[in-house]
């Protein structure tokens, strides 16, 4: 009896010897320990390096709440991989093994939220870093530029877009360092003077409208370099001073002059007009919410609401909602329910009813 009680007990003391030994220093398990950037703005063509250990075929990434996209296996110790689109503040990283497996490194990178300025006098374009925190702004690039109409980020944060008579200049904004430089081809002429542009959800094509004269134009856009083709003219729009495009891209809505907004259909490359609806005035501001299914126009001192099937390019009759002030500009909140109207005089919140309209 006591010769097998000590059989048993040098087996289970091997047994705890190799248990010991196989969770031990010479045997990786899957982790992750770092990343080769801290604060990065998202951009569509960001990548990042992801730095661990026992990274195998099926290994996967998520940045945030979003797996990566375009994953690369550079070895056992390295992924590469861009970033699905991550909102501003911190995001972790976890990568997960193909068995289930998973390390998290919590709070990994900085998604940088950022503005664009631009001084008119002595021509510059400026970028600035917005600590989140406290909403405190630090210059980050400055270039001397062309005097612009307007301008803006592209919808992946790509490039910066000045729009100059008549031509589109087009700058690179480092995602890292937020420095600014002209890409090659500048300018890149849109037609005419141009008086407003609007790219699509996908970043595939900019449209630009100019009121004088009353050119309604288009170009594709580089998917890598965010260049611009050569640009197309629309036949048939009349002096456009507003452009919005659906979230899917295939129809575009113009302003006028003549107080009604014209519905175009973007197919095969080619941009027809489908309908045209009247508003009652002037327009300052136009945009078709995320969800393509409602367009709202600003007209004076009124909102106009209008249903739209961003499937068939309808555009339902305008549900008025009056302002107390001229209304200059119109933004919607990314919670898709409330959206905010800047006067001269001050900014008013409403909150959106996709049954009833605005209230």
């Amino acid at each position: 009896g006591n010769s097998a009680m000590k059989r048993r007990s040098v087996l289970t003391i091997l047994i705890t010897i190799f248990a010991a030994l196989s969770c031990g220093p010479g045997v990786k398990t899957l982790s992750v320990s770092g990343v080769d950037v801290s604060k990065l703005l998202w951009t569509s063509n960001a990548r990042i390096s992801i730095y661990g250990s026992r990274f195998t075929t099926g290994t996967r990434a998520f940045i945030g709440e979003k797996e990566c996209v375009s994953l690369q296996r550079v070895s056992a110790g390295e992924l590469s991989c861009a970033p699905d689109y991550v909102a501003p503040g911190l995001a972790s990283v976890r990568v997960v093994s193909g068995s289930g497996e998973s390390s998290t490194l919590r709070n990994a990178i900085t998604f940088m939220s950022v503005i664009a300025l631009s001084c008119t006098a002595a021509p510059v374009v400026k970028t600035y870093e917005i600590t989140l925190s406290d909403g405190s702004l630090t210059q980050r690039g400055n270039l001397a530029s062309v005097a612009p109409i307007f301008f803006g980020f592209d919808i992946k944060n790509r490039a910066l877009n000045l729009m100059v008579t008549p031509n589109v200049n087009v700058y690179a904004v480092d995602p890292i360092s937020l420095s600014i430089s002209s890409l090659p081809g500048n300018p890149f002429t849109s037609g005419a003077s141009s008086s407003c542009y609007a790219t699509d959800a996908a970043g595939t094509m900019m449209y630009t409208g100019a009121s004088a004269g009353g050119m309604f134009s288009y170009h594709s856009i580089n998917a890598t370099t965010a260049a611009l083709s050569i640009f197309t003219p629309v036949t048939g729009a009349t002096t456009p001073n507003k452009i919005a495009v659906s979230p899917n891209g295939k129809y575009i809505l113009t302003y006028k002059s003549a107080n009604s907004i014209d519905v175009w259909k973007m197919e095969a490359g080619t941009v027809s007009l489908q309908s045209n609806m009247g508003v009652g005035g002037i327009v300052s501001d136009l945009f078709i919410t995320a969800d393509g299914a409602t367009a709202i126009a600003a007209v004076g001192p009124t909102i106009n609401v209008m249903s739209f099937d961003s499937t068939t390019g309808v555009l339902g009759t305008p549900v008025a909602v009056g302002n107390t002030q001229s209304i200059n500009s119109v933004a919607f909140h990314p919670d898709g329910i409330h959206f905010y109207a800047g006067s001269t005089a001050d900014i008013r919140a409403y909150k959106f009813d996709k049954v009833a309209g605005a209230t």
